[in-house]
């Protein structure tokens, strides 16, 4: 084995191939894991290909369970995140709290809401004209994490601005060269502009469902509001505290789910 080959590691979200258990052929272990003694159960798996153990990594890591941090050869034939933003890069609590002025508020909409008489209709109004650092940085580690995923923006944003707007809006916060968004048409919802965007992707609106289902595609609906979805996995963000740790290791356990 050469220094830092990948032809070494085995293709799919896991540190071998074949199946670990009984007597399989197939099965053989990626030459880069290794437990460590040293160290405590579910916290002892170590990848001599990145250099680091599950005791150093920062949040969720499975190397214990033999499941890939290095994301080599992943062997998903695609990862979709539909990324909605109100109640999840800003939301209640980072409004209230009293660090709120670190927010960032887009166009000066702070200003611009004198004209709205109920305060709680104003309170609502700057709150989703607002961007809480910590939630979006939360949101810029899935970019980090899933470097060769789509990210489309299925929010409201998209009927406010155009996706050149949203891009210069969170040009400060996200590697915005990745993001896409759903198209919108006159009427029309989440539930029907989400699959508008898969249609167009997949080239085919006919069969984009049994393409979903007999093909290993990933497709993630980060949102606030569950609209129906039917197809997908939804993972519901509390719009009262945002987008949060715990949710992103929600969504990594189910992206490196074993079938």
């Amino acid at each position: 084995m050469t220094d830092k080959d990948i032809s070494e590691i085995p293709s799919g979200m896991y540190c071998y191939s074949g199946t670990p258990c009984g007597d399989d052929p197939n099965y053989e272990l990626c030459p880069y894991w290794s437990a460590r003694e040293d160290k405590p159960e579910q916290e002892n798996g170590y990848c001599s290909f990145l250099e680091r153990g599950d005791w150093s990594v920062e949040g969720l890591s499975l190397l214990w369970d033999q499941v890939k941090e290095c994301r080599v050869k992943p062997g998903i034939e695609e990862i979709i995140f539909f990324l909605d933003f109100d109640g999840v890069i800003n939301s209640d609590e980072s409004y209230d709290k009293s660090e709120r002025n670190n927010l960032t508020f887009i166009q000066g909409m702070s200003g611009v809401c004198c004209g709205i008489s109920n305060w709680g209709e104003t309170k609502k109004f700057v709150q989703e004209n607002c961007i809480c650092p910590e939630l979006v940085g939360n949101m810029r580690s899935l970019f980090d994490k899933y470097p060769d995923a789509h990210f489309v923006v299925s929010s409201n944003w998209g009927r406010r601005w155009s996706l050149e707007k949203i891009k210069e809006i969170l040009e400060p916060f996200l590697p915005v060269e990745r993001l896409d968004i759903t198209p919108k048409k006159l009427s029309s919802s989440k539930i029907h502009e989400i699959p508008f965007w898969l249609f167009d992707h997949f080239g085919d609106s006919r069969k984009w469902r049994e393409k979903l289902e007999k093909e290993n595609h990933k497709v993630i609906i980060i949102d606030d509001v569950n609209y129906g979805f039917d197809f997908g996995s939804f993972f519901k963000i509390d719009g009262r505290v945002g987008l949060t740790k715990k949710n992103l290791e929600e969504i990594d356990k189910y992206i490196t789910a074993r079938d």
